[in-house]
């Protein structure tokens, strides 16, 4: 009877926790502040090297396999981002029941919760007719180290 009750009891306790674990899971990962894209644009010096979570619609300007950039839209406020997972997988024939790692095209026009970094950097461009780089000033670009699919 002894061994029957903490065989009960030991199922409880795992029950519970997988219960907790499974909870835990469904959650999306929110890694510092959640802020709105407009936030960061009004004031981007303020979350530089900031971790901080958005949440956003990946939408891609220009064409998705040429110079395509990458940015989040908010209801009209945009940000880019550097793309996080890879344009296209290479999967073998021989290889079918294989799973591919997530590739950024299945992110487009989805909403996303996302966490990263807000990164500074030059805003500089190759002027082909004038052979020559030309700095535009700043600008800023989220690195993502997290994304979630929300809706």
């Amino acid at each position: 009877m002894a061994n029957y009750n903490a065989l009960l009891l030991v199922t409880a306790v795992l029950l519970a926790a997988s219960v907790v674990i499974v909870g835990e899971l469904s959650k999306p990962i929110v890694n510092g502040s959640l802020v709105k894209i407009a936030q960061i644009n009004g004031n981007p010096q303020k979350f530089v090297n900031q971790t901080v979570s958005l949440e956003g619609t990946l939408r891609v300007s220009g064409s998705y396999w040429e110079n395509g950039v990458f940015y989040l839209d908010d209801n009209g406020s945009g940000l880019e981002v550097f793309p996080w997972a890879p344009l296209e997988v290479y999967r073998p024939q021989d290889c079918a029941n294989c799973t591919a790692p997530a590739t950024m095209m299945q992110y487009i026009d989805k909403k996303l919760l996302v966490s990263g970094l807000l990164r500074e950097m030059p805003n500089d461009y190759y002027n082909a007719a004038a052979g020559l780089w030309v700095s535009n000033g700043t600008k800023y670009v989220f690195s993502v180290s997290d994304a979630r699919i929300i809706g």
